[in-house]
């Protein structure tokens, strides 16, 4: 029977995270945040009423979409159909710069040539793994020299987060960053600087999802204006994530300060990717990326 492709419902959900667990990528607690920042895009293919095929496409806005969660049960391997999903959700992208991420060279290639993903960027990502452990943690309360105040991300205005994050990726997801920083199952954080005059700066921020595991989480994202910001934002998140709790963290391979910083922790590097685009490659300030977001939500 040939496979049928359409819109995901919320009865398919349950299914479309349990492929992602199956294949190891554990988004099955992530997906009910995305789903409610971008429900539209996830897409499946079921033979004979059975889901066997997974593909997520977030049009980010006018000009950008980002294509991931591209999963085919091993047994129907081989039979075309994420080819076909690809083919229709470039469709459903219509005119838009396509980014997606590759695990190989081998699927970078491929993904090049038989999807348009020609432009490649240079800047890896590295899915970095490991678990909080508060004995790593600095003892004592911490103190700023400079102003800094880590506070609930839901103190900052929503026009400064909007501003803060479009300057660090170039492009705008005001929808998906409202419905992001609104998503109550997350840890969220913010780093605000306290200037004379009574301003205050947003220097950093970020958000700690939960993904399967009661006790396992995706920092998605950690902005940050500088090393020092981040040390504070990590540590504070780190002090209230349950320890033990298992940490996926995707980090610019050209931040190398970043790398340092989770390498203190006794975090382990994993994994590398790759992001290709349809049109071009965009230009982000990964200085201020310690990590992105998840594998296959956004660019960046």
């Amino acid at each position: 029977m040939d496979a049928v492709y359409r819109h995901a419902t919320e009865d398919d959900m349950q299914a479309f995270a349990d492929m992602t667990v199956d294949v190891g990528w554990n988004y099955s607690g992530i997906i009910t945040g995305i789903r409610q920042c971008s429900p539209n895009g996830f897409f499946v293919s079921e033979i004979d009423g059975e889901i066997v095929g997974t593909l997520f496409i977030n049009n980010i806005n006018d000009d950008l979409s980002m294509l991931g969660l591209s999963i085919t049960k091993e047994e129907h391997r081989n039979k075309g159909i994420q080819r076909m999903m690809f083919q229709r959700n470039l469709a459903y992208a219509g005119n838009r710069n396509i980014c997606c991420y590759s695990a190989s060279k081998e699927l970078s290639k491929r993904y090049a040539t038989r999807f348009g993903f020609r432009h490649i960027d240079p800047n890896e990502i590295e899915e970095i793994q490991g678990v909080v452990d508060h004995s790593r943690l600095p003892l004592g309360k911490e103190r700023s020299s400079d102003g800094i105040e880590i506070l609930p991300l839901n103190a900052v205005p929503f026009h400064t987060l909007n501003k803060y994050d479009e300057q660090i990726c170039n492009f705008a997801r005001p929808h998906f960053l409202k419905a992001w920083s609104d998503y109550d199952r997350a840890y969220k954080f913010a780093a605000v600087k306290h200037e004379n005059g009574g301003n205050e700066l947003l220097k950093g921020y970020v958000v700690a999802c939960p993904m399967t595991m009661k006790k396992e989480f995706a920092i998605t994202p950690l902005y940050a204006d500088s090393e020092v910001i981040a040390k504070a934002l990590v540590r504070h998140l780190f002090s209230v994530l349950p320890d033990g709790a298992s940490v996926h963290i995707e980090t610019p391979t050209s931040n190398l300060p970043a790398r340092e910083l989770f390498k203190s922790y006794n975090l382990v590097e994993k994994f590398t990717f790759i992001r290709q685009y349809t049109k071009q490659v965009l230009p982000f300030n990964t200085e201020k990326v310690f990590s992105a977001y998840g594998v296959g939500i956004m660019p960046i």
